[in-house]
């Protein structure tokens, strides 16, 4: 009970902080990372925000994905305090993250057979084919390979291994 507790203390704050398009994507960067640690230490403490954890993540997918293969070839490193959110480390913590928190839900699933399932078909059905544009179409490889491994995974958690 104390972990969910503490859960809701840090939790919202760092999912603000990542959806917030005026803010570092540094800081973007680093809090949906501080949330993929959460989920991969305790993952039963983000089982109330799975869902609403998913769908933003899809979300900034699909916002902050560059239009074409024109990207500007900026770099954290030039200007770390950088608001673009067209940045590949954006998009690779959004993907670890949500590869994370598909994971976990395929764990629980296969723990728990009895338990219905913590995502929708419906969020899974759009988070695979916002994964499919991205591992086709993304300019950075980094970026392709971790949007396949992450369909990947998406596709066990729908067939229920």
């Amino acid at each position: 009970m104390l972990i969910i507790l503490s859960a809701d203390i840090f939790i919202p704050p760092l999912l603000l902080t990542a959806r917030s398009s005026h803010v570092p994507t540094v800081l973007r960067t680093s809090a949906i990372s501080l949330l993929s640690e959460c989920a991969s230490t305790q993952p039963i403490s983000l089982i109330r925000y799975l869902e609403n954890l998913s769908e933003g993540m899809v979300d900034l997918l699909q916002v902050e994905s560059p239009k074409s293969h024109t990207t500007e070839e900026e770099d954290m490193n030039e200007d770390p305090i950088s608001k673009s959110s067209k940045l590949p480390p954006l998009r690779r913590a959004a993907l670890h993250f949500l590869q994370v928190l598909i994971k976990e839900s395929t764990l629980l699933l296969y723990e728990s057979p009895e338990q219905d399932a913590l995502l929708s078909e419906a969020f899974l059905r759009r988070a695979r084919i916002t994964l499919g544009y991205l591992a086709s179409t993304d300019p950075d490889q980094v970026v392709r390979v971790m949007a396949r491994e992450a369909e990947e995974a998406t596709r066990q958690l729908q067939s229920g291994v």
